[in-house]
């Protein structure tokens, strides 16, 4: 009784069902530690089905004899190829050799090709259970035995290969340390141990391995499974073969190009990661322990104190830039982000900290470089408009105790600067400007270059209007001291306008705009001085802007017109010509005088439409004169500057000529001595062009501009008009009449015709005639007349030429 209980109870229970559990055991130990892990399931059932060969001896040992052998092909064997196939899938996959998944299957079907063999061939593989009086034995005919051999020999060469590649190629590619690939060894020592015993038992006789007849000798090559089970679970779980999530982590941990540290609730590091300690260069032993505020910058330090504490009271996460003292000195910015965790019943905040600093500086470039002037490192027009804006806020707060002032500066003929010594110069000198302005400045003003050579100052909180006009006396003080250029040194004045808030404006826009106004002003007094806008200019600007939008759509409409003033030969009496003048008749105001609209179509451009509207009308005109035996009046145009520098004047001159059959030398065209100021070349070239048309060419208003011999010289102009203020002047001054002389003089010396223009009194006649003035026209031969008053004039006077 005591042998049959030891056989069919203890030695199963010992030899069977412990194992089972064992093998069990390890298998759900290598499944919970991964269980998203692809090799850690392999691995698992992996084991499970190794269980089984074990669980399948103790159901042999412990069940009635009729169901022993179904117990042990389809638990104990079908257990065992289960487990052979799964160890061939494990090392594939744990290989990485890039096998495509249908040989990977094949390769690990195998097994179960051969077990499902044995299924449905019991007549050649027959399996048997004899009891020889001690325990159970195990009958395997010759096929059966072969098949198992076999397949155990496949699994054990082809894992150990698969093995062999996985060492090598993980050595290969991710260069690991001798401590990583050591991961490997009890593999291999797991796999050789299996099939020495493999080995021995199918070598050595059988009863070597039977223990005093009372363990069967099959139990024993089982063994081997033990050991293989073991070795697997030393390697993944021991040394990390395959990584937990607790070993992930503390990869990303350590790993991390971020700053990682764990804080307890008093702010203390627990742990930090060597990123955190590269970032503030201390190491990990003066981390643990220490307060987390005190490597803030200073001024951060009880601030990040007082919302810490009520932060981790809550557990709300951290959201915030942080400032570390960096290495250098210098203020290291991170991006801080936490979440709180449980680590051995304590909470904690884990912090991730992201070096943003380069960042930031980019962030701070792009913003001071969107800001800011780039030649000059001004502020530029978009930050002086919300400087504007704010000190605006400011005075409307203070409720009229401050005023703000904007001083608009405009460099005097910087033009000629840039265009004598090149953009590089003008570069220079406006820095050189800039550094002045910087220098002359109260720190609370806001200096900015709005574009070209126009600078300004918002000075954002003055007592009075006089201290607005003092800054603006020490800027042109300053601004007096020579600037050098190119080895030479340069004088350079500006122009200033200043507009007060509140009480010119209480918009950027309007104080701008009223600066403006003011610093044209000063312009127009002689540059080199400042203004303080007044609310009449304002009209007058309107008025202007009207006039100019008046004057865009004035051609459109057929609202010019010529008039005529005859121009007569002193000696004979004779009407030799006629000046077109061109008059404005306005559909509300009437007829708007030269002097209002002619300056202001200069500054817009638009005299150079206009000036070719005068052309081809007057020609038109003289077509109609012809008819009426005028065809020797001599038609005088006056040309402004702007369509003479505009380009292609003289093709354009030419067409018109072409078209109407005018004869050229019955045109005349007018323009004042100030186009030799403007000659870079390109005005000579026109006058001498329009000459070699034979069309005449004068000089107008002589003796009021910038005369100069060497223009009178160069140009080649075929008649002077002498300015009126040298005719109104006879009979008053002693000395007109030496002038006048003079000029006669010069322009006889120079071959040219003479035509006095103003001539209003018989005394001016006279002495005219008697200094040998040729030509002259005034009110005292006619005012400027329509072109049908001037036809009847000329016609009715018996004097016209023709």
């Amino acid at each position: 009784m005591n042998t049959v209980l030891w056989n069919s109870l203890v030695i199963p229970l010992l030899l069977c069902l412990i194992p089972f559990l064992m093998v069990l055991y390890v298998a759900a130990e290598v499944y919970f530690r991964n269980p998203r892990q692809l090799l850690n399931r392999t691995a698992a059932i992996q084991l499970i089905c190794c269980s089984t060969i074990f669980l399948g001896e103790w159901l042999i040992a412990t069940v009635p004899g009729e169901y022993m052998s179904s117990i042990s092909l389809f638990v104990k064997f079908g257990g065992a190829f289960l487990a052979v196939s799964s160890s061939i899938y494990f090392f594939i996959r744990l290989s990485v050799l890039r096998f495509h998944n249908g040989w990977t299957l094949v390769l690990a079907a195998i097994p179960l090709a051969a077990y499902t063999a044995l299924t449905l061939l019991p007549d050649v593989f027959i399996l048997e259970y004899n009891y020889n009086g001690r325990y159970r034995d195990e009958e395997l005919s010759p096929a059966f035995d072969i098949l198992l051999k076999a397949t155990l020999l496949y699994a054990v060469v082809l894992c150990s290969a698969l093995l062999f590649f996985a060492r090598r190629r993980f050595g290969q590619y991710f260069k690991l340390v001798k401590a990583e690939r050591r991961k490997y060894t009890p593999l291999f020592v797991g796999m050789l141990a299996t099939f020495l015993v493999l080995v021995a038992y199918s070598t050595l006789p059988e009863y070597i391995f039977d223990w005093h007849g009372k363990v069967p000798p099959r139990l024993i090559p089982q063994y081997g499974v033990l050991v293989w089970a073991f070795c697997i679970r030393y390697a993944i779980v021991k040394l990390n073969l395959l990584p937990s999530p607790e070993r992930k982590y503390q990869i990303l941990f350590r790993l991390s190009k971020h700053g990682i540290v764990l804080l307890d609730r008093h702010a203390r590091v627990v742990e930090a990661n060597p990123a955190f300690e590269r970032m503030i260069s201390l190491s990990d032993q003066h981390l643990e322990g220490a307060f987390i505020d005190q490597f803030l910058m200073e001024a951060d330090q009880e601030p990040f104190r007082q919302k810490y504490y009520k932060r981790f009271r809550e557990l709300e996460p951290l959201r915030e830039e942080l400032a570390f003292l960096g290495p250098d000195g210098q203020a290291l910015i991170t991006e801080a982000e936490s979440d709180y965790l449980v680590l051995n019943d304590e909470i904690l905040q884990y912090v991730i900290l992201r070096n943003i600093t380069e960042r930031k500086r980019s962030e701070l470039l792009m913003r001071h470089m969107a800001y800011h002037d780039d030649l000059t490192d001004l502020a530029n027009r978009h930050l002086f408009h919300e400087r504007m804006e704010q000190a605006i806020r400011e005075l409307d707060r203070k409720d009229g105790e401050r005023m703000a002032a904007v001083l608009l500066l405009d460099l005097d003929r910087f033009k000629l600067i840039n265009d004598t010594l090149g953009h590089a110069a003008g570069d220079s000198l406006l820095m050189a400007i800039a550094e002045k302005l910087r220098s002359c400045c109260d720190v609370q003003a806001t200096i900015a270059r709005l574009g070209g050579d126009e600078f300004a100052i918002l000075l954002p909180a003055i007592p009075t209007e006089e201290t607005a006009l003092q800054a603006a006396g020490r800027l042109m003080e300053a601004l007096q001291a020579p600037i050098p250029l190119e080895g030479k040194e340069y004088y350079i004045t500006v122009s200033i306008g200043i507009s007060i808030a509140p009480a010119d404006g209480r918009t950027p826009a309007e104080l701008l705009r009223h600066a403006d106004t003011a610093m044209y002003v000063s312009k127009q007094a002689g540059r080199n001085t400042y203004s303080r806008f007044s609310a009449e200019w304002n009209e007058s600007n309107e008025h202007s802007l009207n006039v100019v939008n008046g004057l865009r759509h004035a051609l459109e409409r057929g609202e010019f017109l010529l008039y005529y003033q005859p121009q007569v030969n002193m000696s004979t009496g004779v009407i030799v010509g006629a000046e077109a003048l061109i008059r404005w008749m306005h559909p509300v105001r009437g007829m708007v005088a030269p002097g209002e609209f002619i300056p202001l179509s200069e500054e817009t451009g638009l005299i150079v439409p206009m000036g070719d509207w005068v052309l081809r009308t007057a020609l038109s005109h003289w077509q109609r004169w012809r008819s009426l035996g005028m065809q020797d009046l001599v038609l005088s145009v006056n040309l402004s500057p702007k369509q003479v520098l505009a380009g292609g004047f003289v093709e354009k001159l030419a067409e018109v000529l072409a078209e109407t059959g005018f004869p050229p030398d019955k045109l005349c065209l007018e323009v004042t001595e100030g186009i030799a100021i403007h000659d870079n070349g390109l005005a000579l070239e026109v006058c001498r062009g329009v000459r070699e048309l034979g069309v005449h060419l004068a000089i107008d208003d002589f003796g009021t501009g910038y005369s100069s011999l060497s223009a009178l010289h160069r140009f080649p102009f075929t008649t002077m008009k002498l300015d009126r203020s040298f005719i109104s002047s006879i009979g008053q001054q002693d000395q007109s009449e030496t002038v006048l002389k003079a000029m006669l003089g010069l322009a006889r010396g120079l071959h040219m015709d003479v035509v006095c223009e103003g001539v209003e009194s018989r005394e001016q006649w006279n002495r005219l005639q008697a200094l040998g003035c040729g030509v002259v026209q005034g009110y005292l031969v006619s005012r400027p007349l329509p072109v049908a008053e001037f036809e009847r004039f000329v016609l009715g006077s018996g004097t016209a030429a023709g």
